[in-house]
Parts: C-alpha cells; structure tokens; sequence
C-alpha cells in the first residue's frame, strides 16, 4: 500500500456522503474508487477534482505511506557515481572531423565507375 485515504474516508462519513455520491460528484471511474480503496495512486485529475470538491488540500484527504517491505520502493539515493572522471571519457572519443574523412560526397557516391562507363 502507498497511500491512505483515511482522511478523505472520514470526511466523506463527517458529510455523510457515499462513495457512489462522491465518486459521481468528482465524475471518477469505479475503478478509481476501487484503487483508492486499496491504497493505490490515483491521477492528478483526479486528485484535482476531489480538492476542489471539498476546498482541500492533498494532505488533507490522502498521506503516503512508504512500503518498507520491497526492494523496489527504496527511496531515492542520489545519483550513480561515474566510474571514472569525465575527462577519461572524453580522451576516448574521437573528434567529429576524424569521422568524416571517410565519407564521400553525394557526387564522389554517384560517379560512375570504370566498369559502369564501359557498358
């Protein structure tokens, strides 16, 4: 689980409104409402729609709640750190001007041969 929707659950009991009702006065899916159930994300749209419903703020209707059980959800660490200094890097590549010695122009391409001028 990610989020908690607890705070909206209880607004929704405080103005004694379904979740049929709620979900037709944000003109949100089923489905959306079967996520929120299950502590999955919701869109922006969504979440848009629903604070402006009740003049609220994200906070006041949804918390995270971080999942300490998987490997995948590990907060963010900062970026890797390169194996070697950019410099190293850049003594591999080889100037642009190296690359294009070998290519030929579009009319050096479109010259006959000699085989082609003796047919």
């Amino acid at each position: 689980m990610a989020f908690s929707y607890d705070k909206l659950w209880k607004i929704l009991i405080d103005k004694k409104m379904t979740k049929e009702n709620f979900r037709i006065l944000i003109k949100a899916s089923p489905t959306t409402i079967a996520a929120m159930g299950k502590g999955d994300g919701i869109s922006p749209k969504v979440l848009d729609r629903i604070c402006t419903a009740f003049n609220c703020q994200p906070g006041d209707i949804m918390e995270h709640i971080p999942n300490t059980n998987s490997m995948e959800t590990k907060p963010f660490s900062g970026y890797a750190e390169p194996t070697k200094p950019f410099s190293e890097y850049a003594k591999t590549v080889e100037p642009f001007s190296e690359h294009t010695k070998s290519v030929k122009s579009f009319s050096e391409m479109n010259k006959p041969t000699e085989n082609q001028n003796q047919i």
